[in-house]
């Protein structure tokens, strides 16, 4: 639970000014994980996780922000 506001309000308002990544921690429903996923969140685990398994899906956003990165990379050659 967030104060204030639900994770689909703070996936969407990461989401307007940002595409970094968000991995969503739920112990939610899977309803609400829909929501999420379709809001803005690119990955969810489920409570409770193994650390392992969070470093990991980490380490696959990062490979993605990465790949992404080197697509937008425009080199000049004479």
């Amino acid at each position: 639970m967030l104060p204030g506001m639900s994770g689909e309000e703070l996936t969407a308002w990461i989401r307007k000014s940002s595409q970094v990544p968000i991995i969503v921690l739920t112990a939610d429903a899977l309803e609400n994980k829909i929501e999420l996923l379709g809001g803005g969140a690119d990955g969810y685990l489920t409570k409770p996780f193994a650390l392992e398994e969070l470093w990991m899906r980490v380490q696959v956003q990062l490979r993605h922000v990465g790949a992404a990165l080197e697509q937008k990379t425009i080199s000049y050659k004479e």
